[in-house]
């Protein structure tokens, strides 16, 4: 039950208990209005699944708001002295949005060096479940916040799919056991975003060769900023994304986006969108149907 119908429930169980012979035809009257401004309200609702790829330069977050009010964030970002990109966009994002709680957050990578970035998350919102490959990487005074704050974390080695969030499917591609990355795929009815982390070719066909068809997908978050170890050939043959999302820099003298990835998007005929040229990318869907921002 949402908060607006509860509100909307109570108070007209609150008229009905003070009704009397004096009151009825008022109590009633506003019971009816009250009714009405509900269902008018609700019908001005946002009833689509948005997803918002954020602009952070090479690194990765996107934030994914659900019909039944759930935030979820893939990745991140980078926080250390060349990529603040944690505390610098992520956390003003999410509070102009008014952000209090993030449900659930999955790290498709190992966190590594970029450990301060679920520190600062930490330390912002309420959290309250994080997926990640490894447990033993956490330590120190973001082990004891997690503890403290009693937050779930399972590792995604564990968990083939998860359901909920508003009526999501998400599923977990596991990549070799070295790399331990993990390819992650959002399922909305008849739409699909998928999330491939910093695979790299190996993981690619490990990924192939394991799940096949099965990874086909609408909207493909391109790996590693477009980095042309990444996104090969074999693994778009199977993906056939109708949309691609590149986070980068656009640095050419690092090759970022590789022009071969935009080649062999184009190749596929994938509509490609890239943040340093145009900044956040918003996609809005009922499952059916996308609208781009």
């Amino acid at each position: 039950m949402t908060t607006g119908l509860l509100i909307t429930f109570y108070l007209i169980l609150f008229l009905i208990l003070i009704i009397n012979k004096s009151n009825y035809r008022y109590n009633i009257a506003l019971c009816i209005l009250i009714l009405s401004g509900y269902f008018i309200i609700s019908g001005f609702k946002d009833n689509d699944l948005k997803l918002t790829y954020l602009a952070l330069g090479n690194a990765d977050c996107t934030h994914i708001e659900t019909l039944d009010g759930s935030n979820i964030l893939i990745d991140i970002g980078i926080e250390n002295q060349y990529n603040a990109s944690t505390s610098g966009r992520i956390i003003p994002y999410l509070k102009r949005k008014s952000v209090h709680e993030i449900d659930l957050i999955i790290l498709t990578s190992e966190i590594g060096k970029n450990y301060k970035s679920l520190k600062a998350i930490l330390e912002n919102f309420e959290v309250n479940k994080i997926l990640l490959t490894d447990k033993s990487e956490i330590s120190g005074s973001t082990e004891n916040m997690i503890i403290e704050k009693k937050i779930q974390v399972e590792e995604l080695d564990k968990i083939n799919n998860i359901n909920g969030y508003g009526g999501l499917i998400i599923k977990f591609y596991k990549s070799d056991s070295v790399s331990r990355n993990v390819i992650v795929k959002v399922n909305y009815k008849n739409k699909s975003f998928m999330f491939p982390g910093k695979a790299e070719f190996e993981n690619e066909k490990y990924a192939v060769d394991l799940f096949g068809d099965e990874l086909k997908s609408d909207v493909l978050k391109i790996a590693k900023y477009g980095s042309k170890k990444s996104t090969s050939d074999d693994f778009l043959r199977y993906v056939r994304p109708n949309i691609s999302v590149i986070s980068t820099s656009g640095i050419e003298d690092r090759n970022l986006p590789a022009s071969e990835v935009i080649n062999r998007l184009i190749h596929y005929n994938s509509e490609i969108f890239r943040t340093d040229e145009e900044g956040a990318i918003v996609i809005e869907s009922d499952g059916y149907n996308m609208n781009i921002k």
